[in-house]
């Protein structure tokens, strides 16, 4: 298949995440790491167009975020992406 053509295909998708889904999934993904420094407590958490981690040297939430990375370059997505400054950032 043509690159282009993959490329378009990953573009649609994910400009098909609603804009306020997408608020939603990040404000979820805040409520997460409020939850889990309250607890002191690595993490990895993922949903609908956003993830978070804070990791304090757990394999296991390591592995989950490098194998979500993975995912992220095999479908066209910036894995290094940092909504949280973007989306956050006093206008």
């Amino acid at each position: 298949m043509n690159t282009n053509i993959l490329r378009l295909i990953a573009e649609s998708q994910k400009e098909s995440i609603n804009e306020k889904k997408l608020a939603k999934a990040r404000q979820l993904c805040k409520e997460v790491e409020e939850l889990c420094k309250k607890y002191d407590m690595s993490f990895f958490f993922v949903t609908e167009g956003a993830s978070i981690t804070r990791n304090k040297g757990n394999d296991a939430v390591r592995n989950a975020r490098e194998a979500q990375v993975r995912w992220e370059k095999e479908n066209r997505f910036d894995p290094d992406e940092d909504w949280d400054k973007k989306w956050f950032a006093p206008f």
